[in-house]
């Protein structure tokens, strides 16, 4: 729905509180971006999101991860985000992970939902 983008779209239904945060945490992904190193935030938060589904690393068990995606450069975006975790390299991503989880502390939008 673009609340992980940098033009969030005026229709979200997240309050102004999440959407503040969450362009928090696109700032904080920003330079795997300029660097030329992926999608930045959405690529963080799928990486993330197949890290802790795959339970590999915390030894717990596998489950399902669902993701939109909206066009082809998403999909490719996507499946590598899933490769690198997949090949253990999402290690050099967790500090964006982090940095974006913090945002969304700080603001007190963590683990808050709309729906």
């Amino acid at each position: 729905m673009g609340l992980l983008t940098p033009s969030i779209p005026a229709w979200h239904p997240a309050p102004p509180k999440m959407k503040e945060a969450a362009l928090v945490a696109v700032s904080k992904c920003q330079e795997l971006v300029d660097g030329g190193k992926g999608g930045g935030l959405p690529t963080v938060a799928i990486g993330w999101a197949v890290d802790k589904a795959e339970g590999e690393r915390e030894g717990k068990e596998r489950m399902a991860t669902v993701v939109g995606l909206s066009n082809l450069k998403e999909v490719h975006q996507a499946v590598g985000a899933w490769r690198e975790v997949k090949d253990g390299g999402f290690e050099r991503n967790e500090r964006f992970a982090r940095e974006a989880i913090r945002a969304f502390e700080d603001a007190g939008m963590k683990d808050w939902s709309w729906s």
